[in-house]
């Protein structure tokens, strides 16, 4: 909790001003690509079939 302290009244808003700012510019870039979103998320449709993944839970 020291370290915290000692890094917020150190720099005195910088950090939060600079936070503030990169978020800002991330909603401004999604505002000008709205087309160009990339899924997170995993397909395994595409996946080869029969492929066997030996799994040792004790490794």
């Amino acid at each position: 909790m020291d370290e915290r302290k000692r890094l917020f009244s150190k720099h005195r808003g910088k950090t939060l001003d600079l936070a503030i700012s990169s978020i800002s510019q991330m909603i401004l870039n999604e505002e000008r690509n709205p087309g160009k979103h990339y899924d997170s998320s995993l397909d395994f449709s595409t996946r080869k079939k029969g492929i066997k993944i030996d799994y040792d839970p004790m490794v």
